[in-house]
């Protein structure tokens, strides 16, 4: 088996594990116990049961372990005692501290980049999404290749001319190296032809108002999507249970549709590696007309949870955006004036409550409103160009008419008055008036 080589998706069911969490004392917010709640949810989305818990401070992480000996002397015992087979670190090890880790503990050892990657590459659906977790999974690995195999025995030249055979003695570490540099090669190549195709799925889109939810995982971006659209996206209790940017219409009968992009979830020292990898899916995001930004209200840590969501749209070029606060989750909240106190225009809603919903609705109709003129269009019952048009672009209200003649007053958004006025203008006997 190759270092390259995945595990199998259910490798780490029923494992058991050790996990470290380390605080900085120098950073502010390091004081009190430390929250092992997010790193316990990761694991558990991977089927891995949390059965001992360390903690350390430390001024300076340790360039050798990221933790002291005498830590790493605690753990053994703490595996031994709980039969963990694996141990788990809330943060990012250099691949020096991953491998000097495995060694001193003779098991797998993770960090929190590689759970999140393991997450991701289980969750992947579509092709573009596993082409994306495996860029990021084998750049993740390219620079922790070294001690990562026991048998460095050099390989014996061969004569056979094979693509593995060629370089005198080259070590194994050596060949997977080279087929890891191959392989993220050919799948950006891959991924530029992704990126192409959602190029040109946004120009179809650009006719429609859109909207994207963006978010912390699991603050119930999938829900809304649901209860907005009234269609059937996965919903799970866990993180990233879904990686795929996915596109439905919020009501069938408004006219212009008014689309609804969900995106991945973000979550708090995201690997850049993903970001790069999933920025052609995060950038669905980038054309939105609006922005909602939704948040878990129910979990304490909502507002550090705000402030990584904020950092990920800076991060994408996304901050420019309109957005809408929506503080999901109130039927989870026992403080009720929670929603009176949160900001001026955000939404305090639940999902699962459907007059809720509909005030999400009528807030987002409401957005788009603000940039509609009123206009009146005279148009012969007999001309279909015109009439098509407004029923497509328009928001149509009262109608009249006097003989032959067809006067609509109808609501126009200000990025489609020009086509409007151009349509008519084609027509003698049509006419606009801007109210």
């Amino acid at each position: 088996m190759s270092f390259l080589d995945s595990v199998a998706p259910d490798y780490y069911t029923a494992q058991k594990a050790v996990v470290v969490g380390v605080f900085d004392v120098q950073h502010p917010q390091t004081k009190g116990d430390y929250d092992f709640q997010e790193i316990r949810s990761l694991l558990k989305t991977l089927g891995v049961e949390t059965v001992f818990e360390v903690t350390q401070k430390r001024r300076k992480l340790d360039p050798r372990y990221c933790i002291g000996s005498g830590k790493v002397d605690e753990i053994k015992v703490g595996m031994e005692t709980h039969e963990a087979s694996v141990v788990v670190v809330d943060q990012g090890l250099s691949p020096p501290q991953l491998n000097n880790l495995q060694a001193s503990f003779n098991c797998m050892v993770m960090d929190r980049t590689g759970v999140i990657l393991e997450i991701f590459r289980q969750h992947a659906k579509t092709n573009q999404a596993k082409t994306q977790v495996e860029i990021a999974r084998l750049e993740y690995l390219l620079p922790r290749m070294v001690g990562a195999w026991t048998h460095l025995e050099r390989q014996k030249g061969g004569g056979g001319g094979g693509a593995f055979n060629r370089g005198m003695g080259e070590k194994q570490v050596e060949v997977d190296r080279r087929r890891a540099r191959e392989k993220i090669h050919r799948l950006k190549s891959k991924l530029k032809q992704f990126s192409s195709d959602r190029t040109v799925q946004r120009r179809q889109r650009q006719k429609e108002f859109t909207v994207a939810l963006v978010g912390y995982t699991n603050s119930g971006k999938s829900s809304l999507m649901n209860a907005l659209t009234e269609s059937g996206v996965l919903v799970e209790d866990k993180l990233f249970a879904s990686l795929d940017a996915k596109v439905k219409t919020i009501d069938h009968h408004s006219r212009p549709r008014i689309l609804l992009i969900d995106t991945v979830g973000f979550i708090r020292n995201l690997p850049h590696s993903l970001v790069d990898s999933f920025r052609s899916t995060l950038e669905e995001a980038l054309t939105a007309d609006l922005l909602l930004n939704v948040i878990d209200t129910s979990d304490p840590h909502y507002r550090e949870h705000m402030e990584v969501t904020d950092e990920v749209l800076k991060t994408i070029g996304g901050d420019h955006i309109p957005q809408l606060m929506v503080y999901n989750k109130s039927d989870l909240i026992e403080d009720k004036y929670l929603g009176k106190i949160l900001g001026k225009g955000s939404q305090f809603i639940s999902a699962n409550d459907p007059k809720d919903v509909k005030q999400l609705r009528d807030a987002i109709d409401g957005f788009f409103l603000e940039n509609f003129v009123s206009a009146e269009v005279s148009v012969p019952a007999e001309n279909h160009d015109v009439i098509s048009f407004m029923q497509k672009e328009c928001i149509v209200g009262e109608f009249s008419h006097q003989e032959t003649v067809l006067t609509y007053h109808v609501l126009v958004h200000q990025n489609k008055l020009t086509n409007l006025k151009r349509v008519v203008s084609k027509y003698e006997q049509c006419t606009i008036k801007i109210k």
